[in-house]
């Protein structure tokens, strides 16, 4: 009997992920990764270098095996062919889905109603576009460029634009809901078809709810009014605009301390820049709390949030009343007076959905002021292998990490950065809190990753690092994960290394924890060459910056990094001297 051919394996889809992988953001796409791991035999650090260079379902279609076995992903040659191989899959079946769809919809149009085709081109011509994207991109058409930044009044009336594209609904609206919202259009043929994603969030932002009647409701019961009103209309609508959201649900961590203080409800990222932010509250009388708490949890105004942006919009709830408001560079709330609503009358439900819609549209015009290197992501929660998070704060990182996974060397290790506040290794904004299951560290300052482009800017990072790794090896330490993903740039320019926490004393031995971005070595032993070969191959991912007049001198230089000499002679090469 002759064996039977071995089954290919099919990806698995998360149910909750959007049905169009292009609109799947980092962390969907990391979910999707995760789930066929064990099938396709993927790596998790593999996955980590995916998630860490903020690759989203819309670059799919760009990447290439080569592409990933290079620079910044650095993948390995098995990890990169399994990669696109989940992706190919994954386009593939999202192909087959929207042509099993097509076919289903040209059936029942030809058998179940022969006048149907005929029919919908008349609709289609009465509503003015033919496709839910023309739809879209007619809607949150961008308002023309700014020439200076609008005044508060301007900027007032520009969320109040009435929409002019017509909205296919499935079900009867109210005559006097209509006399205020003429752009629906009740009953529409379409609307259980093509449009049937609009018309659905229209019915969930018209649907009754109990919570409008009853009382003593804490501020969760409102999630869900404020998510579909304003997260599901910018998720839907925002077209080739990427936009990421999260919510403040963690109102108090294991410390007992609460992030209230410090991290808004709601927000919204448009490519890294955080441009839109709500605080909510429980009643209508917690209105001007929530309305402080934006100027407080706001703090400092720099490039690196916030690119060369003239303000962020913003919106305070206090129960079913919503207060929309613009936030300027010096933290500064201003009030749109003519944007608040109470959300428990249908009629203004939709006022927030068109004043959502001309803040995409605001959006849009805001884009180009968006650096293309991007900036950090303010408040944004990260998530790290081995259960860590990262949360940016204005002027601090907090990282949470399990206790466990603390030793004492490490502990040794923080009271010194926190006495010494060494200028080239991250510091401590305050002592670290260490808790039965978890331990809270809060790092200082806040920077960016480097970007390198010519030879002057990589020896100044190289000097940085050296300098770095000099401050540990005086101590005994070695930094054990020394890459460019752990080096940062403060704004004062000083170059520090990041992720201390796989940091030991030398020579201590880990068979089962070798890092994979070290070479291999016999005994799991860790020496201070090993940090310093390792600045080596993190100099030679910038060898294109190594030609010209002074090339030879940084490869000789390169080459005594690869023989493992000390931090201290290193720094003293002549390549530094140039």
């Amino acid at each position: 009997m002759s064996a039977s051919p071995a089954r290919e394996p099919t990806p698995e889809i998360p149910p909750d992920l959007p049905q169009d992988p292009r609109r799947w953001n980092r962390e969907q796409l990391k979910r999707y990764f995760t789930a066929n791991q064990d099938e396709y035999g993927l790596e998790d650090d593999d996955i980590e270098l995916i998630y860490k260079n903020n690759v989203r379902g819309r670059h799919l279609l760009k990447l290439t095996e080569e592409k990933l076995c290079n620079h910044p992903y650095n993948l390995s040659g098995g990890g990169a062919a399994t990669v696109m191989d989940l992706i190919s899959e994954v386009i593939k079946l999202q192909r087959q889905t929207k042509t099993q769809s097509r076919a289903e919809k040209d059936e029942d149009i030809n058998i179940e109603l022969p006048n149907k085709r005929v029919r919908l081109e008349l609709d289609y011509r009465h509503l003015g576009y033919d496709s839910i994207e023309e739809l879209c991109d007619r809607l949150t058409e961008p308002f023309p460029e700014f020439v200076h930044c609008p005044s508060v009044d301007e900027l007032d009336d520009m969320l109040r634009t009435p929409l002019s594209v017509s909205l296919p609904y499935a079900s009867d609206v109210d005559p006097n809901i209509l006399a205020s919202h003429p752009y629906l259009i009740p009953r529409h043929f379409l609307a259980l078809s093509t449009f049937k994603d609009i018309s659905g969030l229209l019915g969930a932002i018209l649907l009754p709810r109990g919570i409008f009647l009853s009382g003593n409701q804490n501020e969760d019961s409102f999630h869900v009014i404020w998510d579909t009103i304003i997260r599901e209309t910018l998720t839907l609508f925002s077209g080739n605009i990427f936009l990421e959201f999260q919510r403040n649900g963690r109102d108090v961590h294991d410390s007992g301390k609460t992030t209230a203080q410090t991290r808004p409800d709601f927000l919204c990222w448009m490519d890294q820049a955080l441009v839109f932010r709500g605080e909510e509250k429980s009643s209508p009388e917690m209105l001007p709390i929530a309305r402080t708490e934006l100027e407080s949890k706001f703090g400092e105004w720099t490039p690196l949030f916030y690119g060369q942006l003239p303000f962020v919009l913003a919106y305070a709830t206090g129960g079913c009343v919503i207060q929309f408001y613009r936030i300027m560079p010096g933290g500064q709330c201003q009030t749109l007076s003519h944007n608040l609503f109470n959300a428990s009358l249908p009629s203004n439900r939709l006022s927030i959905f068109r004043t959502t819609i001309n803040i995409l549209r605001c959006l849009k015009t805001l884009k180009r002021l968006i650096p293309s290197d991007r900036p950090l992501r303010l408040f944004y929660e990260y998530s790290r292998p081995k259960n860590v998070t990262l949360t940016i704060a204005p002027s601090t990182v907090l990282k949470r990490m399990p206790s466990l996974a603390v030793s004492e060397d490490l502990r040794n290790l923080y009271e010194m950065i926190w006495c010494q506040r060494p200028k080239n290794i991250i510091n401590l904004a305050k002592q670290p809190k260490y808790g039965r299951t978890i331990t809270f560290l809060h790092l200082c300052p806040v920077g960016f990753h480097p970007r390198l482009r010519s030879i002057s800017e990589l020896r100044h990072a190289v000097q940085g690092i050296l300098k770095g790794l000099h401050w540990l090896h005086q101590y005994d330490y070695v930094h054990r994960d020394l890459r460019w993903a752990n080096v940062i740039q403060d704004m004062e320019g000083n170059v520090r290394l990041i992720d201390v926490e796989y940091a030991a004393k030398e020579g201590v031995v880990e068979d089962d924890n070798i890092l994979r971005h070290w070479p291999t070595m016999e005994g799991g032993m860790y020496l201070k060459g090993i940090d310093v070969y390792s600045v080596a191959k993190m100099m030679g991912e910038y060898s294109s910056l190594l030609g010209g007049e002074n090339g030879r001198e940084g490869y000789t230089f390169m080459t005594r990094l690869e023989r493992g000499i000390s931090t201290e002679d290193a720094l003293k090469d002549r390549w530094f001297l140039d």
